[in-house]
Formats: structure tokens, C-alpha cells, sequence
């Protein structure tokens, strides 16, 4: 079989994938007042982005929601109101108040399909999934967390890959890659800056040595964001060093850094770019960056009484290691799942 005919038999067996995915997830999902966008790193849960889906309930004539009182109160004042007007506020000192102060409980899940091309030993297929959620929530507080899980089809010695910065040599493999998990301290969100800071864990889950470093590593990260309307501009950073793992590969020391741009262009479509940044501190000098200059078009929409949103993207390496892929097409689905019983 030829190259191009093995690359799109690779592209139509991650597209099942994705396809399969968005199928279940369509029969669990709520429909949801406000579509889910691409906020800071890929689209976070509602206080990340400014972004609230509500569930579908009775609706005001100026479009606003009809909220309880008292998760009404707390959207006016953290300032994520969709025009919901509660009447009277409840105890914020009972269980009830505090946890619909807290808002709504999701996940989201952003599902990326890329394809990287131009690599001197051969293109890679990814499917790459980011879970955030937020756990424990309180009125003030929350700790979020996310992880970076990819599973991919490539060829070894593949330079630049997140989480894999010292990569093996070897021939092409499919399965699942190391997976990433970073936690945030965030407060509750009161105006248009928001943080985080907390830490990362890298975890040496690969399924192939050439998908995987083969280590755990760890190290602070942060997150930064910055909403107002029609902008929602951040990143996430997580510096990881590797502690544990085979003896026999390469220590890791390595940033990553995911950006996340994006302009609301009326009400269904944005403009949005979210490129991975890498730096492999382990490297020379002239092979250390992986930088993407690029971004795409995003659109909300419905699809079996589900709110989903969905853009393509395209990067080149302004700035890549000798070998790394020279640019990337990206795919990019994203959904919210009610966690409320």
C-alpha cells in the first residue's frame, strides 16, 4: 500500500472514531441555552470562558433565562448573566445556595482531530481529547482540572510532540500516547481577568515506546484569562521535569503552552486560534521551539437537540526542531455534558 493510500485509510479510521464519540455523546448531552465555544485552552467549563451554557428553561421576553433565585444572584455577581433576573435571594449559607452559587456543574469536552504533515520521517494522525471539569466547587472557590489524552498514529522520532519531548526512533505505530493532567486553585470569577495556578502531571501511558516518553514528570502550572465581549484571550502553561519512569529513555524537561484567541463574529460564528507551544529545555538551542502561527473559522450550532460547536484551523511552524511537521490541520468539536443529577 502506498503512502497516500495508508494516510487515508488512517484519516477515515480516526474520523469513525470521532463520528462514533459525538454519536453517544449526543444521546447524553442537555440541550443547553448557550452553545459551547473555544475558550482558554480549547474551551474550559463556563467560569473558564464567559461562555454559560444554562439548561433550557422559561425564557424572559428580552431572551433572558428564568433562573432560582439564588444562581440568578450568583451570575449577576460574577458577571456571567445571561439576563436571567431571579426574585429574592435565598440563604447563601445553605447547601442549596452555595452550590447554585457555585453555577452549573459540566464538563467539557473538546474533541481535536490534527493532522500534522511535512515530518522528515513520515505525517502523524491525532485525536486528541481535553476534559475539564471542576471538583470540588465552592461560592468562592474551585479546583479545575483538565487532561490532555491523545491517541495517535504515528511514526517514531517524532520532534516537538507534547508530553514526548525526547522521542525514539523506531516505525509506525497507533494507540494511545502519554496523558497530561494539570489541576487549578481558581477563585470564583468576579470581572473580566481570570486565573488559575496549580500543578501538572505527566503520566507515561503510551501503549507504543515511539508514543510515549516513557516517564512521569510533574511541575507548576498556570492559566490566564482575560473576556470581554467579543474577545475571550489566554493560555495555559505547564513546565513538567521528569522524576521517575524507565531508566533506560531520555529525562524530560519541558514547557508546554496552549494558547487560546478568539473573537465572536455575531452570534453563531468566531474567529479563533489555539496554538501548542513546546519548548524541550534538554535540547540545543536551535532545535528547543515548536512554535504554530496560524488559526481558523468556528461555528455554534444544533445537531439532535444537542448544542455543539465546531471550527477548522490551520498552523505552520513559524519556529520546529529539526524533523518536526512543518504545518497542521485541525478539526475541532467541542460540547458541554451536564454533571448535575
Amino acid at each position: 500500500m502506498d503512502g497516500t493510500a495508508r494516510l487515508s485509510r488512517c484519516n477515515a479510521r480516526w474520523m469513525v472514531c470521532l463520528g462514533i464519540a459525538v454519536a453517544l455523546l449526543g444521546c447524553r448531552c442537555p440541550r443547553l441555552q448557550t452553545a459551547p465555544d473555544e475558550g482558554t485552552l480549547t474551551g474550559m467549563p463556563a467560569p473558564w470562558t464567559g461562555a454559560v451554557p444554562l439548561p433550557r428553561r422559561s425564557v424572559h421576553s428580552d431572551g433572558g433565562p428564568t433562573l432560582p433565585s439564588a444562581t440568578a444572584d450568583a451570575f449577576l455577581r460574577t458577571g456571567l448573566s445571561r439576563g436571567g433576573r431571579g426574585v429574592g435571594v435565598a440563604s447563601r449559607h445553605t447547601p442549596a445556595a452555595r452550590a447554585d452559587a457555585a453555577g452549573p456543574n459540566l464538563l467539557v469536552l473538546p474533541m481535536e482531530f490534527e493532522g500534522d504533515n511535512g515530518a522528515a520521517n513520515g505525517n502523524a494522525n491525532l485525536l486528541r481529547l481535553l476534559p475539564a471539569y471542576e471538583w470540588p466547587r465552592r461560592t468562592h472557590w474551585r479546583i479545575q482540572h483538565m487532561d490532555l489524552i491523545t491517541l495517535a498514529d504515528a511514526p517514531g522520532g517524532l520532534a516537538g510532540t507534547p508530553g514526548n519531548p525526547e522521542p525514539i526512533a523506531g516505525p509506525r505505530a497507533i494507540g494511545l500516547s502519554d496523558i497530561t493532567h494539570l489541576s487549578f486553585f481558581a477563585p470564583t470569577p468576579s470581572g473580566s481577568l481570570l486565573w488559575g495556578a496549580g500543578a501538572a502531571l505527566g503520566i507515561p501511558t503510551a501503549t507504543d515506546d515511539v508514543l510515549g516518553s516513557g516517564k512521569w514528570s510533574a511541575g507548576p502550572a498556570l492559566r490566564l484569562t482575560y473576556r470581554k465581549a467579543p474577545w475571550n484571550l489566554g493560555f495555559v502553561a505547564a513546565q513538567r521535569r521528569s522524576f521517575a519512569g524507565d531508566s533506560h529513555r531520555a529525562d524530560t524537561d519541558q514547557l508546554l503552552v496552549r494558547g487560546a484567541f478568539r473573537r465572536q463574529l455575531g452570534e453563531h460564528w468566531y474567529l479563533v486560534s489555539a496554538p501548542i507551544i513546546t519548548a524541550n529545555w534538554n535540547a540545543s538551542s536551535g532545535d528547543r521551539w515548536l512554535v504554530p502561527l496560524g488559526g481558523g473559522l468556528g461555528r455554534k450550532f444544533e445537531l439532535a437537540g444537542t448544542q455543539w460547536a465546531a471550527s477548522v484551523q490551520g498552523y505552520t511552524n513559524v519556529v520546529r526542531p529539526t524533523g518536526a511537521p512543518t504545518w497542521t490541520i485541525r478539526l475541532t468539536l467541542t460540547t458541554f455534558i451536564s454533571l448535575d443529577p
